[in-house]
This record gives structure tokens, C-alpha cells and sequence, in this order.
């Protein structure tokens, strides 16, 4: 009966059902952000509004906040240049969606130590979509931390397809925290020495010299990055960034990290017993050096649940990976139950979008609306207090001569 029911539901699993999943909890999430888009913090001040301000080529090759963001220029290109301004909110919201269903896409195509069977992977790859912060969540500026996630399934996958590769291209051209996981592609390229990994290793020395480059063009991204007077932060972000629990207290961190630490010896110790030496370099040892080099390189030193997006999404795929790929794990039940147990906690700030939306705040559509081409407005965007300007005669509407009031 067992092997009949998950047969049934093996056929049921597929990538199309996991988009159509995804899709649907994404709406059901936060369906204000499909109806009333919004533009958030450096979308607007920063990337829309170099795109108007400045021709296409040079804003497209232009770095920010000390790195280069590949995906963040797509979107804001279409945003700012294939649809009418008024829509600008809703494509970045949509930009931002497709990314989101593309990382889940990418974590079911990884099989390997993190997962064997097609139920278990259709499981992990829905992680993100449930527990991820909600300052993370349906926008293009962070974006990145998205792709990191995918791009540590990619690290632990067994094989390497073309749509990862294009997948880590973009990870790796879009911020550099994917390329945080760069050093373990190349033990891997030296290890296996498969086309699929060069061609990793390449893309991501590539990447590397531009990253570095747009670190230096913007000054090592501003006076609030690596300054030694930060430095004192750092213990306190690993705390934050290795636990999803931003606004929770210390007690519920600290149970979430002895299950971890639990769970991760678990995890080395199976691995290590199938012979899988490097499992434990690749699953563990890339998120801890991932954690610190996140928050070295984060604003203050501080990291953050949002920096840690691909930590507790790894430990959690760790965890649960234990039920699928080891046995006699000491009390199962008890360790079962736990592991639900954090889940439910984290999921439980599903719905909490809200933190991250405000609807008193003036919509994007209303404003752009509202404005006069002939002259440049101030728009309000999210989160409140932030602004972003639109020059004179900016966007289709302006220019076509159809703008309506």
C-alpha cells in the first residue's frame, strides 16, 4: 500500500505541479503585491531611476552598492523602457516572481546528498518559498540572495544540467554572494574535472573580475562596508544570519542552533560512511565560510536573516535530508517532531508580509498617474520615507505623447 501511494504520488510530482505550487503560495503569501505592486528602496532610488535618468547602454554597464547586479538591470530595463512607467511596479514585481519559481525549479533538478527521490526534492525546493523573510520576498533588490540559494543546491548536485549552468551565470553576475560558493565549484572541477564544472569555474572567474572591478568603481561600496569600526558586530551577525528567526528572542535561536548542530553531525557522519568525503565540505563547511564572508561584506558587519537566506534554507534541506538518507537517527520520532516543529515556527511569519507592505502608503500606478511629463516628480516608494525621482519626459507614456492624466 505504501509503495503504491508514493508511485501515485511520484507521477504527480513534477516540475510543472511545482510551479503551479509555488505560483500559488506566492499569490496566497502576499496577494496585495500582484494587486497594488510596489517599487522597494534601491529598485526605485537607485536602479530605476539611473535607467531614466541615463541611456540605456551606460545604465545597463553601470555597478551599484559596490557590486554588478545582472538581474536587477533586466528587470528594471523592461520596467523602464518595454512597458509603460505605470506598470514598472508590477513588472519587477513579476521579474521578481519568475525568479523565485526558477530557484524552486532549480533545487527539484538537484539531486544528490541533499536529496535522492522526487518527493523529498519537490519538498525542499518549496523551503524558500515558505520560510524565506519577508524582506526578501517579491523584489528585484534582493534578488541575489535567492539565487545563492539556489546556487548552494547546485554546489551539492550530483549532475550538472545546462539550466543550472545558466542559472549560476546569472547567480554568479547579480551581487556576489553565489559567488561565495565559487571556491567549492572548483574543488569540485578539480576533483571531477567534468566540461560542466570548468565551465562553472570559468564563468565564475569572469564574474569574479567584475564583481571586483564594480567594488573598486564604487569606492568598496560606500562607507558602510569594511570599516574596521564594524568589526564588533560580526558576533552578533552570525547569530542573525544563521538563524531565521529575526524577530523572535535568543531562546528560540539557540534551540535552532543545538538542533543544527545536531542535525549536521548527523549529516557528516552519513556521508562520511558512505565515503563521500567532500559531502561534509560541499553540505557544511560551504555555508560557514558563505556566513562569514555574507556578513564581512554586509552593511555595518551586521548580516542579517536576510544575508542568511541560503544558511537556514541549507541547514533546514540538512535536517530534513537526515529522514531520507540516514537511519537510527538516535530517537527518530523526537527528532522528527522538532524538525516540524521549527518549521511550523518559521512558517508561521508566512503571512507577515504586512511588515514589509504598508497600505496607507500612496500606490505606484495612482502617482505616475497623477504626475505631469513636463515635469520631473518625486514618487513615493517603498518603505515609507524613501522617494525616487522621474526626470522630465521619462518613460513610454512621456515620450509617445499618450500620457493620460
Amino acid at each position: 500500500m505504501k509503495e503504491k501511494l508514493l508511485a501515485i504520488t511520484g507521477k504527480a510530482v513534477n516540475p510543472i505541479s511545482l510551479s503551479a505550487t509555488a505560483l500559488i503560495a506566492i499569490y496566497i503569501r502576499g496577494p496585495q503585491f500582484f494587486e497594488a505592486p510596489r517599487i522597494w528602496a534601491e529598485e526605485g532610488r537607485i536602479y530605476l531611476q539611473n535607467a531614466l535618468e541615463n541611456q540605456t547602454l551606460l545604465s545597463f554597464l553601470t555597478p551599484h552598492l559596490g557590486y554588478y547586479s545582472l538581474f536587477n538591470k533586466i528587470s528594471i530595463l523592461f520596467a523602464a523602457e518595454a512597458f509603460p512607467l505605470k506598470h514598472a511596479a508590477l513588472v519587477t514585481t513579476l521579474f521578481s516572481a519568475a525568479l523565485q519559481i526558477w530557484t524552486c525549479l532549480i533545487i527539484y533538478s538537484c539531486s544528490g546528498r541533499l536529496a535522492r527521490n522526487k518527493i523529498h526534492r519537490f519538498f525542499l525546493a518549496l523551503l524558500p518559498v515558505f520560510l524565506s523573510d519577508p524582506e526578501v520576498w517579491l523584489n528585484t533588490i534582493n534578488g541575489h540572495f535567492w539565487l545563492a540559494t539556489g546556487t548552494y543546491f547546485v554546489l551539492n548536485s550530483e549532475k550538472i544540467t545546462r539550466s543550472q549552468i545558466l542559472y549560476i551565470f546569472l547567480a554568479f553576475m547579480t551581487g556576489v554572494s553565489s559567488l561565495f560558493f565559487l571556491p567549492y565549484f572548483m574543488l569540485r572541477a578539480a576533483n571531477e574535472k567534468t566540461k560542466q564544472l570548468f565551465a562553472i569555474t570559468a564563468i565564475g572567474g569572469m564574474a569574479t573580475v567584475i564583481q571586483l572591478s564594480s567594488l573598486f568603481a564604487t569606492s568598496l561600496g560606500g562607507k558602510n562596508r569594511f570599516n574596521p569600526e564594524y568589526l564588533s558586530n560580526i558576533p552578533n551577525g552570525i547569530m542573525e544570519t544563521l538563524t531565521p528567526y529575526a524577530h523572535d528572542g535568543l531562546q528560540l535561536k539557540i534551540v535552532f542552533l543545538i538542533y543544527i548542530a545536531f542535525a549536521v553531525y548527523i549529516f557528516a557522519k552519513n556521508l562520511i560512511k558512505h565515503n563521500d568525503k567532500l559531502g561534509p565540505v560541499y553540505g557544511i563547511i560551504s555555508l560557514l565560510t558563505y556566513t562569514i564572508l555574507s556578513i564581512i561584506s554586509s552593511h555595518h558587519m551586521a548580516g542579517g536573516v536576510r544575508y542568511g537566506t541560503p544558511v537556514y534554507i541549507g541547514l533546514l534541506a540538512i535536517a530534513i535530508s537526515n529522514l531520507f538518507l540516514a537511519k537510527n537517527i538516535g530517537r527518530q520520532k523526537f527528532y522528527i517532531a522538532c524538525t516540524i516543529l521549527l518549521i511550523a515556527s518559521k512558517i508561521a511569519a508566512f503571512f507577515n508580509s504586512n511588515m514589509y507592505y504598508w497600505h496607507s502608503e500612496p500606490g505606484w500606478r495612482q502617482q505616475i498617474q497623477k504626475r505631469k511629463c513636463d515635469q520631473e516628480a518625486q514618487i513615493s516608494i517603498f518603505p515609507p520615507g524613501w522617494k525616487t525621482t522621474l526626470p522630465k519626459y521619462s518613460g513610454i507614456e512621456c515620450r509617445s505623447g499618450n500620457f493620460s492624466e
